[in-house]
């Protein structure tokens, strides 16, 4: 497992460096996923989502962060955590305008079109991913 570890914090490094120049497509979606779990372990769902959502100026109805990394979980084998995050790309995207003026509003505005649990269900899905990851890395990258 250490040496699990060990690759993904090379691949964050890597990527810090160059800006996502060189990295391989295995190491990009290595990058993208161990970000998303390290943003929900230290901010929570809320605060990884925040990180994926729109930059300031773009199109705030366009969650190309937050579907790729969709597309990364779906690509270490984790469907239904992909999915979840999918679902999520697709209500914040079709939110009504105007948007709420702040993060926690928007939050509460996604939230009410969701399941009553699907923030706990995405965070308890946090091991599955990790198991994903390490098997893809593994057999990917080492």
């Amino acid at each position: 497992m250490n040496e699990v570890v060990d690759t993904w914090n090379t691949i964050i490094g890597k990527y810090r460096e160059v800006k996502n120049g060189t990295l391989k497509h295995e190491e990009l979606i290595v990058f993208r996923v161990f970000s998303f779990l390290t943003n929900v372990e230290m901010n929570s769902v809320s605060g990884a989502l925040y990180n994926l959502s729109p930059k300031l100026g773009s199109d705030q109805h366009q969650w190309n962060d937050l579907r790729a990394t969709a597309d990364a979980v779906a690509s270490i084998g984790d469907n239904e955590s992909a999915q979840l995050l999918l679902e999520a790309a697709d209500v914040f995207e079709n939110l009504p305008e105007p948007l709420p003026p702040t993060w926690e509003e928007l939050m509460n505005s996604a939230t009410s079109q969701l399941s009553e649990d699907f923030w706990e269900t995405i965070e308890s899905r946090i091991p599955n991913i990790y198991d994903f990851l390490e098997t893809y890395t593994i057999t990917h990258l080492l």
